[in-house]
């Protein structure tokens, strides 16, 4: 729902706010950064702001809408956030390699329970145990906010399939198409000061870094993804089409015209290839968003309740079909074993889905306290886990835990740890005594283990918008590559709290200025 008044009185509120207004000081003075772009904005009548907003949606092909009004990051605001981001991942890498080469400094940051309990979460076996350590990789971008003083902080330290990269050309794009004039006021720059970013570049650093890799691995770089139709929405098409701009092609799971072929064995022509009508192509590096073990011909999905009702009623069709699927799956090559023998590079490696684990995050800072000898850049919002281990190597609640969020639960926010998208999380200033009670009842106390309380932090506001932003990062041994454009996200203030586009948020456009802090 779109609120019937874009108001522009923000900056008049007492300084004493509960949240750091990004356009205005606390003296109600407009930041300097975004002055010329918030005088045009005013100047719009609030019907077209609203008009504005409902045709943006149909720009995004109808997937969703983006604000109208960009978010503005000085240079030096901007670069403290590559930094911050560059810092984490470091440390996170350090802590993996060490787990892979069988060290122990990663028991001094958390206990082995702890991070096995959070691997079996999200994998089977050792996988990742199994990883060259020099080989590991995996996508990243931390979602993170500014408290109330105007500090950075990390909200969730998001790994692996993470939304958002696809937009990032896109949603410059349609900002200009909506208000043209605001690429004359964000592109024209003093002589001197570099102008706004360029989300393409960094497509191109990505494309010439995965060529590279593809090269030492004797094949073309190529872009594996889930079929389209199977997306929710066309982020996944647009991220392809960036990508082939600098000439790396893709490929979809289900393409007949174009599959993925494993040819299994340690002799000379083992590897993963792309099988097309005319040719047959050696992949040097597979580049996916998605876990490849979800590619994995030797996976199969099963629907445990639909298995089990087919069994109790002797549905022998949907069994005969279930034993057929495990005959296929034994006979087929397996993708995750063949990156495993480093037949390929990939940037996602197998069994590296769980740093994405919010458990797994409640330990970042202290692995760059650990690892790196450094103090955190940017700090994580406080979080608890909502479990205890029990002697019998089990898990039950924290009720020093359970008993602070129930006489305070406006003060916490509770997050399901294995669970994307504003589905799993419950801001206790939005939920009602009832409602949490309910919650404790029917989900924490039943699988503890699962949850996290953490301390609410009001998102900054943007107007009459709460916003965030993601820092998309490339991570393995080698190199850390950090986006020079930020994905945002809003949703307008009096509503849930939550900013995910599946929580009926919509993109933000964030802009990075290419001039000096003002303060």
């Amino acid at each position: 729902m779109i609120p019937l008044r874009f108001s522009s009185s923000q900056h008049n509120l007492p300084a004493q706010m509960p949240y750091f207004n990004e356009t205005h000081s606390a003296d109600g003075r407009i930041r300097p950064h975004y002055a010329e772009v918030f005088a045009h904005w005013q100047s719009m009548p609030e019907e077209k702001r609203r008009a504005l907003h409902l045709r943006s949606k149909r720009l995004f092909s109808g997937d969703y809408a983006q604000d109208a009004l960009p978010r503005i990051l000085t240079q030096g605001e901007f670069s403290f956030l590559q930094k911050g981001v560059e810092q984490r991942a470091r440390a996170i890498i350090a802590f993996l390699r060490d787990y892979c080469t069988s060290g122990t400094r990663w028991k001094r940051v958390m206990p082995s329970h702890v991070l096995h309990s959070t691997i079996a979460r999200h994998h089977r076996g050792q996988t990742l145990k199994n990883s060259n350590p020099d080989r590991l990789a995996f996508p990243y971008g931390p979602d993170i906010i500014r408290d109330r003083s105007g500090k950075w902080r990390i909200i969730e330290d998001s790994a692996g399939i993470l939304g958002g990269i696809g937009d990032l050309v896109h949603s410059h794009k349609i900002l200009y198409q909506l208000v043209p004039k605001f690429r004359r006021v964000l592109t024209q720059t003093p002589e001197g000061v570099a102008g706004i970013n360029d989300p393409l570049d960094y497509f191109k650093e990505l494309a010439q870094y995965f060529s590279q890799k593809a090269a030492q691995n004797g094949g073309i770089p190529l872009l594996y993804l889930r079929e389209f139709t199977d997306e929710p929405d066309r982020e996944t098409q647009r991220l392809a089409q960036c990508f082939a701009r600098f000439g790396i092609e893709f490929a979809t799971a289900s393409d007949p015209a174009k599959k993925l072929v494993i040819k299994e064995g340690a002799k000379a022509g083992a590897g993963i290839y792309l099988k097309q009508k005319n040719k047959t192509t050696r992949v040097g590096a597979l580049i996916t968003r998605d876990n490849p073990e979800l590619f994995d011909g030797r996976t199969i999905t099963l629907d445990l309740q639909k298995f089990l009702s087919a069994k109790n009623s002797d549905d022998s069709v949907y069994l005969r079909d279930i034993t057929r699927s495990f005959e296929t799956a034994l006979k087929t090559p397996s993708l995750k074993s063949a990156l495993l023998q480093g037949q390929a590079w990939t940037n996602f490696s197998p069994g590296i889905r769980f740093v994405n684990d919010k458990i797994f995050g409640l330990f970042v800072d202290s692995m760059i306290r650990g690892f790196l000898k450094e103090e955190p850049l940017l700090k994580c919002i406080p979080a608890r886990r909502l479990s205890v281990r029990t002697r019998e190597r089990g898990w039950q609640i924290d009720r020093q835990v359970l008993s602070d969020l129930r006489r305070n639960k406006d003060k916490y926010v509770i997050k399901q740890v294995d669970e994307d998208g504003g589905s799993g999380v419950w801001i206790g200033q939005k939920e009602s005594k009832a409602s949490v009670q309910k919650l404790i009842d029917e989900r924490l106390r039943k699988e503890p283990e699962k949850y996290i309380v953490q301390k609410f932090e009001h998102l900054s506001v943007l107007e009459n918008r709460i916003v965030d932003l993601r820092l998309h990062a490339h991570v393995d041994c080698e190199r850390i590559l950090v986006s020079n454009t930020p994905w945002g996200r809003a949703n307008w203030i009096s509503g849930d709290g939550k900013v995910n586009i599946s929580s009926k948020g919509f993109t933000s456009p964030v802009m990075v200025m290419g001039q000096s802090d003002l303060k």
